[in-house]
This record gives C-alpha cells, structure tokens and sequence, in this order.
C-alpha cells in the first residue's frame, strides 16, 4: 500500500500547531505479505481462530510500525487511524495491540501521537530508565529509543533528582512540586525506583 507517514523530528508541538507543518513522507509499505495471506487462509474456527486472527494483526501491526522506524527516508510514523485503516480494526483495538507489544518487546514502538507528545507517556520514561539504570550510555540509549538526546537527559535528570529527594526523606506528595512535574510523571519515577532502588522504601530501623 502506497502511504504517506510523517517524518519523525524533535520538533515540540503547540497549541494552534498544524499537522501539515510536519514533513510528510510517501512510501509503500508491506501492510500485506503472502505469508499473511496463507496464515489468513488457514485460520481455525471457533476461540482458537480468534485468537490465531488476533496474533497475525499484532505481528502486522509490529512490522508496519518497525518498517517506518527502520526506513532509509524516516523514521517514519503513522497514526493509529493510519493503523487501524491498514489492519482493518478499531482504533482502540489499535492501541491496545500496541501496549501489549511494547509490554511484550520493551520497545517505545511510537506512533506519531506517541512520539510527539514525549515525556507524557510512561513508555518512553520505563524503556530510557531501564537503559539507564544497566549502563548504557545517554547517547546509545537516544539510538535505540529513537528519541532526541535532550529529551533523553531530561528523563534521566529527573529520574535522579526524584531518587535524590527519595533518599533525603522528601514525602513523595511534595516532589512534584520541588521539581516542578506533574504528580503523575513523579509516580512514574517512583514506580521505577521501587524496582530498580527497593532500598529507598524499605522501612528504616527506629
């Protein structure tokens, strides 16, 4: 299928911000493949045809949004109406697919709502710390999340500085006001220092 994607950049968008200001790109993608076809025809009845049927649009799903990362002219992102009209599903059924593979692969999978609204969604945040908290260098961690390395470091500054206040006995209500971030961007750092840090919620001693 002939398709127009837009182009992945760090550009931050606005109030009044017009999606034909991002650079669009048009490409075919392989919304549809032989073995997709045989599978498709080979289908059991019943629950277990269901269930084969829903595997087959999450693997589809996964190729497609991969194709356009890994193109030679992208990163390249589509919507999840872009999605949801290739596999011929809702658009809830859409992102439920995708939260389940990004559960399952640990990658951000971004579509373009995903990638252009950074630091919102909790993904982002789990897949950069996870990185982070093994070593991996900011600059390797920006290649393979696909994301700027500003936004990057701004992640990891902020998951420190939550650590830091964490350890200081700073009550968690208060850090979203110290650091200037939402309560809920705050509980998802503390959600991933209780497993990369569990010493910092153990009970001191009297």
């Amino acid at each position: 299928m002939v398709y127009t994607a837009t182009l992945a950049t760090e550009t931050r968008v606005y109030p009044g911000f017009r999606a034909g200001e991002h650079e669009l790109v048009t490409i075919a993608w392989p919304v549809l493949t032989a073995e997709d076809i045989e599978k498709m025809a080979s289908l059991p009845t019943g629950k277990a045809g269901l269930q084969a049927k829903r595997k087959l649009q999450k693997k589809r799903v996964l190729r497609l949004v991969e194709y356009g990362l890994g193109h030679e002219k992208g990163p390249l992102l589509l919507t999840l109406s872009d999605l949801s009209l290739m596999i011929g599903v809702a658009d809830s059924t859409i992102s439920r697919y995708l939260q389940e593979l990004r559960d399952e692969t640990g990658k951000a999978l971004p579509t373009k709502g995903y990638h252009f609204d950074q630091g919102v969604r909790p993904t982002h945040k789990t897949e950069i710390i996870n990185l982070y908290e093994v070593g991996v260098d900011e600059s390797v961690i920006a290649l393979r999340t696909e994301h700027g390395q500003a936004s990057v470091g701004r992640y990891i500054r902020d998951y420190e500085r939550v650590k830091l206040l964490l350890a200081n006995g700073t009550p968690q209500a208060q850090i979203a006001t110290v650091i200037s971030r939402r309560e809920s961007i705050v509980k998802e750092y503390v959600k991933l220092l209780q497993k990369h840090h569990p010493e910092l919620f153990a009970e001191k001693p009297l």
